[in-house]
């Protein structure tokens, strides 16, 4: 299998890496300035063992940096430059958890205290085409030989994580729908990419993931739920229904491509895949985010809280 897929073994990988839900709170929590694991265990509620573990993963992957302390005795993490390129998904999925989780008020915060320092404003993110620097909307996407290549792409994501797959399937949904339960969850999100390659049938889900019934009925239940998915009938009789994305889930699309340009360009180098066409400039997609008022990609020293 080769790394030139639309969406393949580069969102394989990442997910892999960080698409875990403790995983994604450290993340999140080194963004906003926590560098020490008591601070990170008290700010996500993660277990010492489990922290730990996470905490090795990230430092062996090159995300952190691993650093003694001036006294010597705890050790500090830093985000290495790896880990700080994770910046524009990590803004992403604050905007994402700000806008659509109502329940998460520490998002709003957050996201409302942002300042980029170059230009002193209040930093909204937004996401533009590196080609033509216009706004990238769902709608202006072109999937060359998608039907095609989504057996493949979803068959080389399913072989990289079947353990985790097993235990995902097993478990019962969460409660509530944020933004680390729909891509920490392998079926969720397996559903997701079904439908941005316009997937909107049961038996074509079932067709195409090799999903149990069940659990296709339970994913499907649990987005429409959370406003994720629209259930709309096609035929009366019998009765036959089909799937849309809602704005909402729509939305989740810039973050999981942005996540996995980032195992594209930082952890595997290769470049822009040339099936995936932005159609308002023709070239290749490539995401870049900017700051809203000024236009310039802020980095990591170029924010505050």
């Amino acid at each position: 299998m080769q790394h030139t897929l639309i969406l393949n073994e580069a969102l394989a990988e990442g997910l892999d890496l960080i698409g875990d839900k403790w995983t994604l709170s450290i993340l999140r929590e080194a963004f906003y300035g926590c560098t020490r694991f008591e601070e990170f265990r008290q700010n996500t509620g993660i277990s010492k063992a489990t922290l730990t573990r996470r905490l090795s993963t990230l430092t062996d992957a090159g995300v952190f940096r691993k650093q003694t302390t001036q006294t010597g005795a705890r050790k500090a993490y830093q985000l290495s430059r790896k880990g700080a390129s994770l910046l524009d998904a990590s803004l992403l999925a604050l905007q994402w958890e700000a806008q659509w989780n109502q329940t998460n008020t520490k998002a709003k915060q957050v996201l409302g205290s942002i300042v980029h320092k170059p230009c002193g404003k209040h930093l909204k993110p937004k996401v533009v085409c590196a080609h033509c620097d216009e706004p990238i909307h769902y709608s202006h996407i072109k999937w060359l030989d998608s039907d095609a290549q989504f057996d493949d792409q979803v068959s080389s994501i399913k072989a990289s994580h079947s353990k985790t797959r097993r235990r995902s399937a097993k478990a019962a949904t969460p409660e509530k729908a944020n933004l680390i339960d729909l891509i920490a969850d392998r079926w969720s999100i397996l559903i997701l990419m079904a439908c941005f390659f316009d997937t909107t049938r049961f038996d074509t889900f079932i067709k195409q993931l090799n999903i149990p019934s069940s659990i296709l009925s339970e994913r499907l239940r649990f987005m429409r739920e959370h406003g994720i998915l629209l259930k709309s009938e096609y035929q009366q009789s019998p009765p036959r229904f089909e799937y849309g994305l809602t704005d909402k889930g729509k939305s989740v699309f810039p973050f999981v491509m942005v996540l996995r340009q980032w195992v594209n360009d930082v952890m595997l180098q290769q470049a822009p895949n040339q099936r995936l066409i932005h159609t308002d400039c023709g070239q290749a997609l490539k995401f870049k985010l900017v700051c809203s008022s000024c236009g310039e990609q802020p980095g990591v020293g170029d924010i505050s809280f």
